[in-house]
């Protein structure tokens, strides 16, 4: 997953539209963070999105997918937009649980053997990243509310086109 900011940094960096490298996934119902109102102009049809990287299949028996960004086989994987990449990638290998920060299983998949070692995360760092992402998060919050409000009143099909005009238009340039 990813935050508006952190789509519309990549795209200027790459070049790409955000339609090319952005997936959105869906539930039929409000979840969590999938919040993002996609569909026809009837609310009927709507359904319930978020931002995710795209992902393609790999040959890899362990895991059928990775990161349309990561470049090379496994355990020779980098990324190819290291400097933009968002903040779940800056942390990987490690995840937050709750309160605590654990390895990801993906790790083994695709990083080298000693690549990562537990002992050695810096949890402050790693707690300093939440801080600024839950910012970031707190603004593309807010621009999900401004789509889904306007989804709402205008009558306009909430298209992912439309979208990714609104994001864009409510990020102020120095973002990305």
């Amino acid at each position: 997953m990813l935050s508006g900011s952190e789509a519309l940094r990549i795209a200027a960096a790459t070049g790409l539209p955000l339609a090319d490298f952005l997936a959105l996934p869906f539930r039929d119902a409000p979840e969590a963070d999938f919040r993002i109102i996609l569909g026809e102009k009837e609310p009927s049809s709507w359904r319930y999105h978020r931002l995710q990287l795209r992902r393609e299949p790999t040959p890899s028996e362990s895991h059928a997918q990775r990161c349309l960004f990561l470049q090379g086989e496994p355990g020779a994987i980098r990324c190819g937009i290291y400097p933009v990449r968002p903040r779940a990638c800056i942390a990987f290998p490690y995840q937050e649980q709750g309160e605590s920060v654990r390895r990801s299983r993906l790790a083994r998949v695709w990083c080298p053997p000693g690549a990562w070692v537990k002992d050695e995360v810096d949890v402050p760092a790693h707690r300093l990243l939440r801080r600024e992402q839950a910012s970031d998060r707190a603004h593309y919050n807010a621009v999900i509310d401004r789509w889904n409000d306007s989804v709402t009143t205008q009558g306009l099909p909430p298209t992912p086109e439309r979208f990714w005009l609104h994001l864009a238009a409510h990020y102020p340039p120095t973002v990305f």
